[in-house]
């Protein structure tokens, strides 16, 4: 299990899915315009991203609840 979670951090495709989504992300500068991510098959990759945004948004980790499921 530990070791799918890694991949998930670590294989290449990874950094690229992360890297385009922080580009949208980035990207999106219409004050009326919004993002919304969503899970296709799963919940993993996507509460990865969330993990990632709130980390670069600077939410503490004690109030990041899209980090639950890694500490569980």
């Amino acid at each position: 299990m530990v070791e799918a979670y890694e991949d998930l951090i670590v294989e290449p495709q990874s950094h690229t899915a992360y890297q385009n989504f922080f580009a949208t992300l980035l990207n999106n500068t219409d004050e009326k315009s919004t993002v919304l991510f969503h899970c296709t098959s799963g919940k993993d990759r996507t509460g990865m991203g969330a993990a990632f945004l709130l980390s670069a948004l600077g939410v503490p980790q004690k109030n990041d609840q899209a980090r639950l499921f890694i500490n569980q």
